[in-house]
């Protein structure tokens, strides 16, 4: 309807404060009130109220969750301290984009090749997830992409020489995206670049058959500048690691990670009734890595080959999924010695391969209108091979690393006790997680083959409740995660990392969330207004670990910190002014297995303001879009109190370099379209 002004009339609107999407996780294609807390949902929104670089604020708000970034484009992602395992890169935690896996076959996950304006949302599995997603500790990753939005593009500018831009263009099912950032970084020898371009889309072939495809190439490049001692940091935290009599330090060897990721994906879903589907996929993935590090210049030519399938009975009371995922990975790795930048005298050169095949069943009974139960269990199988091509061991040939078959079972029950209001549950799961490559040969041209897969049971029961006709949203978990050999990082005198088995450890933690919106309106002055905050306790210490005269059992594990506290405030009006704020309290975090040094605890305060424009309404007066299409000029600040603080540190690092300070107070601001 136009109005007497000629613009566009406000169409009905029913109030939506929080809404209740659709979770695929598990493959449960349930509503957000019908899935436990234990499956974390970053929403559009959450995603949209940051600086549109990174993950790491929206994916901190979800309890249980630590992301880090050591340097600019350098991520870690930790999901209930599963940390301690991975001190590069994201380990421990297997990543899908919708039905893609992006970890190759030894676990490791290269995040920072995915850029977060390609997102439409995102789950967080917290816990094992081993009986339907393979070998991880520490959960899951699904992101799912855009499908919303027909064009956007966004321009943006900050500290440090901060400048990125991105394009998407959806045209029918085919969506192209593409984007460029970059920074001089805080710290010295901290500079950054990123290149990504991104096709994804469907095609319905016949009513029955849909196929769905990825294609992603992205090219990175970003300095490392090291660790340092609290001495440093305190003295000058913008310093990149010194060069010492012995060692040259990070600029004079110019320690970089310079890397070209290619994906490919395609994905089949067949309707055959129904009550009968089937969804299989075929993947590929290459990358060439480049790593000129302190003492060795690193390169690694990844090839991953994988597929999985999956096949779905469902009536009204049971749904019934057999499926399996295989993978496979081959790596060159080959090391010199590095000489200002340029590699020289070869160290090492090796290949290695990577083998996982995941069977799995799972089996939902719904009951009682509210009631379900979910059980399900895979086989993991996991091997290694490794070929020496250089140096003294050539002559032994292939040798092969084989781990038991391990059963990873998995039971949820729950209960609506109010329908789509009032949840309760409780789950017990098993977790398993093989070494990755990086962990059985580290980069020292030494051949760590003797450690041993991490595994054990998690405990879990939880409550979630949506009052006031979905104003408010609660919930709260509890769990007890036993594990045994975990693999912790050792750093020799260069820095380099390697691995041991460290015996078990006890993880115990609460987790609780709120969010509350008040205010969804399509009239007046005040449009919107959401509260939210959350809270993670973690109480996790090492048990049974001695490490020759050292017994560590009983000490905090490392790299955790024990409370962790995230809240913040939205605020939209109709003159089109809206605010976004966010609060994080850090405990201390331990930084070595021995206790005996720890990071403060930090603050850390992140706002942004801004104006929405709906140009369609206001000067088009398009009437196919009465939504009006947004153009949004926003400016905003991090690290506003100016905390000295790390987001990330180096574990168990020699000499005390545990620190990779974090920017101090920095600005951003840019200009967003949405048609």
């Amino acid at each position: 309807m136009v109005g007497l002004q000629g613009r566009l009339a406000d169409p009905v609107f029913v109030p939506v404060y929080i809404p209740d999407v659709n979770i695929k996780g598990f493959q449960s294609q349930r509503l957000l009130s019908e899935t436990p807390s234990t499956i974390g949902y970053v929403s559009p929104t959450d995603l949209q109220r940051t600086a549109g670089t990174s993950f790491l604020p929206a994916f901190n708000v979800i309890p249980g969750v630590r992301m880090e970034e050591r340097s600019p484009d350098s991520y870690r992602l930790s999901i209930r301290g599963s940390v301690i395992a991975a001190p590069f890169g994201v380990q421990n935690v297997k990543v899908y984009w919708e039905d893609i896996p992006l970890t190759d076959a030894s676990g490791n996950t290269y995040l920072n090749v995915i850029d977060m304006q390609a997102i439409g949302s995102a789950e967080i599995l917290k816990g094992p997830a081993s009986s339907m997603y393979g070998a991880g500790t520490g959960g899951a990753l699904l992101l799912h992409p855009d499908t919303s939005t027909q064009v956007k593009a966004d321009l943006r500018g900050g500290s440090y020489n901060l400048f990125g831009e991105d394009v998407l263009i959806r045209a029918g099912g085919n969506t192209f995206f593409q984007s460029f950032n970059r920074s001089d970084g805080y710290r010295v020898n901290s500079a950054s670049q990123r290149n990504i371009i991104q096709d994804w889309g469907r095609a319905h072939l016949t009513n029955k058959d849909q196929l769905s495809y990825f294609l992603s190439y992205t090219d990175i490049f970003y300095q490392t500048p090291g660790g340092l001692t609290l001495a440093e940091m305190e003295a000058n935290p913008k310093a990149d690691r010194p060069s010492t009599a012995t060692i040259p330090g990070a600029s004079a060897q110019k320690a970089s990670i310079d890397a070209q990721t290619s994906y490919a994906g395609l994905t089949n879903r067949y309707q055959f009734n129904d009550h009968w589907s089937n969804s299989t996929t075929l993947l590929a993935s290459a990358t060439h890595f480049l790593n000129p590090f302190l003492t060795d210049f690193e390169e690694r030519k990844e090839l991953t080959l994988g597929a999985t399938d999956r096949l779905t009975y469902e009536n009204q009371h049971w749904k019934t999924i057999l499926g399996a995922e295989y993978q496979y990975t081959r790596s060159f790795i080959h090391d010199w010695g590095n000489a200002g930048g340029i590699p020289d005298t070869t160290q090492s050169n090796d290949r290695l391969q990577a083998f996982q095949f995941n069977p799995y069943v799972q089996l939902d009974w719904s009951f009682l209108r509210t009631g379900l139960i979910e059980a399900g269990t895979s086989l993991n199988t996991f091997q290694y091979h490794y070929l020496p091509l250089y140096g003294p061991h050539v002559d032994a040939g292939l040798q092969r690393i084989n781990f038991n078959v391990q059963a990873m079972p998995r039971v949820l029950v729950q209960y609506g006790f109010i329908p789509r209001k009032l949840l309760v549950f409780a789950t017990v799961s098993r977790g398993y997680s093989p070494p990755t490559i990086s962990q059985i040969f580290p980069g020292t041209a030494l051949l760590y083959n003797q450690l041993q897969p991490e595994q054990g049971w998690n405990y879990e029961a939880g409550i979630k409740t949506f009052l006031l006709q979905t104003r408010l949203l609660l919930s709260l978990n509890v769990y007890d995660f036993r594990m045994q050999q975990s693999i912790v990082p050792r750093y020799d005198s260069a820095g380099h990392a390697y691995y041991i088995n460290a015996g078990g450890t006890a993880q115990k933690g609460i987790e609780a969330s709120v969010q509350w919106v008040p205010i969804s309106n399509s009239h007046g002055c005040w449009r919107y207004l959401r509260v939210f905050a959350s809270y993670a306790y973690q109480d996790y210490h090492f048990r049974n670990y001695i490490e020759g005269s050292s017994n560590y059992s009983g000490n905090p594990i490392t790299g955790v910190p024990r409370n962790n506290f995230v809240s913040g405030l939205d605020v939209k009006t109709g003159p089109g002014l809206f605010v976004n704020a966010t609060y994080t309290y850090t405990s201390s975090i331990p930084l070595n297995d021995a206790s005996s040094a720890f990071a403060g605890a930090y603050q850390i305060l992140q706002g942004r303001i801004g104006w929405n424009f709906n140009i369609l309404r206001q000067f088009v007066h398009w009437p196919q879009r009465p939504d009006g299409g947004n153009l949004q000029l926003f400016v905003g600040v991090d690290n506003a109190l100016n905390q000295v603080y790390s987001l990330g540190n180096d574990l168990n690092a020699v000499g005390g370099r545990y620190y990779n300070p974090a920017p101090g107070r920095n600005y951003y601001g840019g200009i967003s379209l949405r048609l």
